[in-house]
């Protein structure tokens, strides 16, 4: 039997204690052992766990490379495990780029997938079980793992598993619950420690409203100019809907890790391309507009909700709309205010085009793919008439929001929009992509009424479902 020189503690659980140790080559590793080996519970626990990492080798789990089991839990000896040494994730993630987080995240994943392939379930997944071994996460501890065969240990009512994000059925009746979906519940926590850095996670649901949110702790990039070639967070509405069904309180209603897996991935692959999430996003806004139930049509007549509507659309998401001119051409529109000139409310959008807002319209078409925003302007004289040209006029204003019609001292210039409407649609609409006769950018919209405009949708819809 090889033998082995602790040097020092490096770790400690509720059951085990790791040593940074060395064997007769001068070669160092980390030594597990546990405290109370004469009780046969924490005795039985160290030796399930021992079987289940060499029974179920995978890269995701830690390598046990000697271990040494007495031959009866009365004996002198104390057992114990030898594996490498490793960093803690929590140390390893403060140097890692976006993309080597997800990289980390998505082993991860892929290690509890195969856990449960072989219907073995961890029920201690948080941050402080996974190392950093040659860059590769590994899932560790295998203490509480459930696994075919093995005889049941936890008493009915004992509360099993970690403390920061155990799933709460685990917290009352351990025995009789459902251990893979409170590893799914365990892993999404993990993850939302991952992302944010903060290690205690949080209490019961995730909820994206509240001060849990992710975008209180990730850089968010929202129509922002960006380093080409770099990963950056553009959006988190995929992955906060997977977080929030993967920690409900019914387990019933949590995904399985393999949904769970698809879901993660999908939210990466899509989170660098907006052509994939823009749909979901346009819906989510749409939710956010109708919370409760959302209507056949809808209309807002107050500048300051229809600023409000307008900023879901324009500023809290990446490229999700495309804006249709009243004559001519589309933009895509991120900036949304209220100004103030002679006494009258503008509003200014991407600091460029003003205008007299009438009416908001919402129209559903029963498909989030077809629906759209239409915003009348209010009909008005120009400023000055002299630099107009299809609905819009050129002029100037300072600071104070004062007018001009000439540039006097380098003043920005505007264009003030002041007759016909705007379309709004998500930027990978079905609108967008219609041409001919029934392409909008030459201000298909602006030719009829909002009631004609929706009749013509309708037929566009029955022809192209």
């Amino acid at each position: 039997m090889e033998k082995y020189i602790d040097i020092e503690i490096i770790g400690k659980g509720g059951n085990g204690v790791v040593w940074k140790t060395q064997n007769s080559k001068k070669i160092f590793f980390a030594k597990k052992t546990i405290k109370h080996y004469r009780k046969t519970v924490p005795y039985q626990r160290f030796c399930d766990e021992i079987e289940v990492i060499r029974k179920f080798p995978n890269p995701g789990i830690i390598q046990i490379v000697d271990y040494h089991i007495p031959s009866s839990k009365t004996a002198k000896e104390t057992p114990y495990y030898i594996m490498p040494l490793a960093i803690p994730l929590k140390d390893d993630i403060k140097k890692l780029t976006i993309e080597e987080t997800f990289d980390r995240i998505a082993i991860i994943i892929d290690t509890v997938e195969f856990l449960h392939d072989n219907d073995i379930t961890h029920r201690d997944i948080k941050i402080e079980n996974i190392l950093i071994i040659d860059n590769y996460p590994k899932l560790s501890d295998f203490g509480l793992a459930n696994f075919p065969k093995q005889n049941r240990l936890s008493r009915l009512n004992e509360k099993i598993g970690p403390a920061f994000t155990i799933a709460p059925e685990m917290r009352r009746i351990s025995s009789a619950a459902e251990y893979k979906k409170a590893d799914v519940y365990s892993l999404a926590k993990t993850i939302w420690v991952i992302l944010t850095k903060n290690w205690t996670s949080f209490d019961g649901q995730y909820n994206s409203h509240s001060s849990i949110n992710l975008r209180n702790y990730i850089d968010l990039k929202i129509n922002e100019m960006v380093t080409l070639g770099e990963t950056y967070f553009f959006s988190l509405v995929i992955l906060e809907k997977l977080l929030f069904d993967s920690t409900h309180n019914d387990p019933d209603k949590r995904p399985t890790i393999k949904d769970f897996k698809d879901r993660f991935n999908f939210w990466v692959q899509s989170n660098s391309d907006y052509t994939l999430r823009n749909g979901i996003e346009w819906e989510d806004a749409i939710r956010q507009i109708f919370p409760v139930s959302i209507p056949e049509n809808c209309a807002w007549t107050d500048i300051y909700e229809i600023e409000n509507i307008l900023k879901i659309l324009f500023i809290n998401y990446d490229s999700l709309n495309h804006t249709f001119f009243p004559h001519s051409g589309g933009l895509d529109f991120t900036a949304i205010e209220v100004i103030e000139i002679n006494n009258k409310k503008y509003l200014l959008v991407n600091n460029e085009y003003f205008f007299e807002p009438e009416k908001l319209y919402f129209e559903s078409m029963n498909n989030f793919a077809w629906s759209y925003f239409r915003l009348e302007i209010k009909a008005n004289k120009p400023f000055f008439g002299s630099q107009t040209y299809d609905s819009e006029e050129l002029v100037y204003l300072d600071s104070n929001m004062n007018i001009f019609e000439k540039d006097i001292s380098y003043y920005k210039s505007y264009s003030f929009c002041y007759e016909k409407s705007f379309l709004i649609t998500q930027k990978m609409a079905r609108i967008n992509a219609l041409s001919g006769k029934l392409d909008h950018y030459d201000g298909l919209h602006s030719k009829m009424t909002n009631p004609e405009y929706r009749e013509l949708l309708k037929k566009i819809i029955a022809k192209y479902p």
